[in-house]
């Protein structure tokens, strides 16, 4: 989907599938430092267990001014995973 709206968007996934460029690890991201413009996530943060080395290697992998976005059916346990990150803004709604 994200193609439709996005040139040249890489996708990734945990294993092969229809849609899906890249197969990788969050927490050892095999990007070149500040490649990317930015990361869209959605319903992944919960599934990595090391949120503390994935957003390492995300920021490494992000140009200045880049973004990391999320989206995520259980923001309960995103809250709860990224608690102990010190600088980190977690801006979201809490739906019903």
């Amino acid at each position: 989907m994200l193609k439709q709206y996005l040139s040249h968007p890489l996708t990734s996934g945990l294993f092969h599938c229809p849609g899906v460029d890249i197969v990788l690890d969050g927490t050892q991201l095999p990007i070149g430092d500040q490649l990317l413009r930015g990361i869209v996530m959605t319903d992944v943060l919960h599934h990595i267990p090391d949120v503390r080395r994935f957003f390492a290697q995300a920021s490494r992998c992000i140009q200045p001014g880049g973004v990391i976005v999320m989206w995520d059916v259980r923001s309960d346990r995103v809250r709860e995973k990224s608690k102990p990150l010190t600088g980190a803004r977690i801006e979201g709604a809490d739906l019903p």
